[in-house]
């Protein structure tokens, strides 16, 4: 029979005194695979794996020599040139990271276009506000030349110039 005492209580993971010292919990829960199958993975000969590992490129756990396998892509996109990739996988992804590089590298020519034409679209509003006041101006001058036209009818009396500016005002003539 077994009981309590029998048990060895060990630290929780990630504490001092456990198998996994010095390796967060974060890390412990993240998905690992043997070199083997990292190959199969991205489609790259077991060698070629085993040379990176080797060189540095990729790391491997000390504890399981198990690897991180989004880790290591990202390292061996970071590393190799796409031309230089045989596995059809990884060169598809470096090919479309240099294009999302590439595509990344315009946005501050674009963004400083894009702030100029903010700047050109305010200046058009002002010009068009500044329009507005001017055609509310020159409204207001006309009404008044206008009136000042219909006052000064009666005192010029029936000559034809009178009878030619009453037409050519109209109704607005005979408003004043």
């Amino acid at each position: 029979m077994t009981n309590r005492e029998n048990f060895i209580h060990a630290a929780p993971p990630g504490e001092s005194g456990s198998l996994f010292a010095g390796i967060s919990d974060k890390e412990l829960l993240r998905i690992r695979v043997r070199p083997a199958q990292f190959s199969r993975l991205i489609g790259a000969s077991k060698q070629s794996v085993s040379r990176w590992i080797r060189e540095g490129v990729i790391l491997v756990s000390p504890i399981d020599g198990t690897l991180d396998p989004a880790q290591a892509t990202a390292a061996l996109l970071r590393r190799t040139p796409p031309h230089k990739m045989r596995s059809m996988m990884l060169r598809t992804a470096a090919e479309e990271l240099q294009g999302l590089r590439a595509e990344a590298a315009k946005v501050p020519a674009l963004a400083r276009e894009a702030a100029a034409l903010r700047g050109e679209v305010e200046g058009l509003r002002q010009r068009a506000v500044d329009a507005e006041g001017l055609a509310d101006v020159l409204s207001g001058r006309v009404f008044e030349l206008v009136e000042a036209i219909g006052a000064a009818l009666p005192a010029i009396g029936d000559a034809p110039t009178a009878e030619a500016l009453r037409a050519a005002l109209g109704s607005e003539a005979g408003d004043a």
